[in-house]
């Protein structure tokens, strides 16, 4: 059966350095414990980087399966229509016309070369 015992000075002295080396390793657990949950934030916090990355990607390839396309860098040229002031923007690859727009204030100033060269 256990019951209390008084202890002696020197069992009292042993418990008392048994609490501090107890208290010790309490801290030691203590800051450990703090040192790997803010590891496991930033972690963490990659990780989630990386999901969102894979989801922003997996998005993206799947609208590129679903609409059999994808946009990618296509040379353009641009023809410009003076009596209309527009400009028509054509694809280089398949000659189809792309955009139409207002020419700007530069653009309806047109070089001497280029009056030289129009028929009167």
């Amino acid at each position: 059966m256990r019951l209390p015992v008084k202890l002696t000075p020197d069992d009292l002295a042993l418990r008392a350095q048994e609490l501090a080396d107890a208290e010790a390793t309490l801290a030691d657990a203590e800051v450990r414990l703090d040192a790997f949950v803010e590891a496991a934030k930033g972690t963490r916090k990659g990780i989630e980087t990386e999901i969102a990355d894979a989801r922003a990607e997996v998005g993206r390839l799947a609208r590129v399966v679903r609409d059999k396309a994808e946009a990618r860098e296509v040379p353009t040229m641009e023809d410009p229509d003076f009596e209309n002031g527009t400009v028509k923007v054509f694809r280089t690859d398949t000659s189809e016309l792309v955009a139409t727009r207002v020419m700007g204030h530069e653009e309806r100033q047109r070089s001497m070369f280029e009056r030289d060269r129009e028929p009167s």
